[in-house]
């Protein structure tokens, strides 16, 4: 196995604890153990950035939460998680978005985003090898991949990265970005060949 094969120890342990506040310690543990998973059960990874822990339990998690939940009680339970898991990670994670006192300083609120949007992109390629291909256009970004690391594996009738634009939402808040629009126009849940995010600007 590979470094492109694992994740930091502390995004995990970051994933867990959101999961936490979603479904509850009991719920949580109901889902690790579906997913076969009963070693990080009151055994979270510690937070620190060793590469330890597979990408394979990232999926496995998805996974049994879709096939617990169904796929719109999956989608329900989801809704407002990304943002959420944002405004985390920029406080428990800076590391990921690279923000420092005054770097974002006169920039306009769609600047500030396409630079918080493409640092948190190029850390998290590197942290966990999920490659993401960009398209900056005038009025928009397209973001793809053909790597999902939120739906692999699973089929579904409708798009099912939704905390992935959450998050992306997250960010334009953030920065007080009101003009956007985030759309999941291609899952590959639906038998797509990538996840596709079309990031409009205005």
């Amino acid at each position: 196995m590979t470094d492109t094969d694992l994740m930091p120890n502390n995004l995990m342990h970051f994933i867990l604890n959101r999961l936490e506040e979603v479904v509850g310690k009991n719920g949580t543990d109901t889902v690790l153990k579906y997913a076969g998973l009963e070693r990080l059960v009151n055994n979270y990874p510690p937070s620190d950035f060793n590469m330890v822990e597979p990408m394979d339990t990232l999926y496995a998690i998805v996974r049994a939460l879709m096939e617990i939940y169904g796929e719109n009680g999956y989608l329900a339970l989801i809704r407002g998680v990304g943002t959420q898991t944002f405004n985390a990670m920029i406080q428990e994670l800076p590391w990921f978005f690279e923000v420092e006192d005054g770097s974002l300083d006169g920039l306009s609120p769609k600047e500030k985003y396409i630079l918080l949007f493409k640092t948190y992109i190029d850390k998290w390629t590197s942290a966990t090898g999920v490659h993401t291909h960009l398209e900056f256009l005038e009025d928009c970004i397209i973001d793809s991949s053909s790597e999902c690391s939120s739906c692999r594996g699973l089929k579904a009738t409708k798009p099912v990265c939704l905390h992935v634009v959450d998050f992306y939402l997250g960010i334009a808040k953030y920065v007080n970005l009101k003009e956007i629009h985030i759309e999941e126009t291609q899952c590959m849940a639906m038998g797509d060949d990538v996840c596709q995010f079309v990031i409009s600007f205005g």
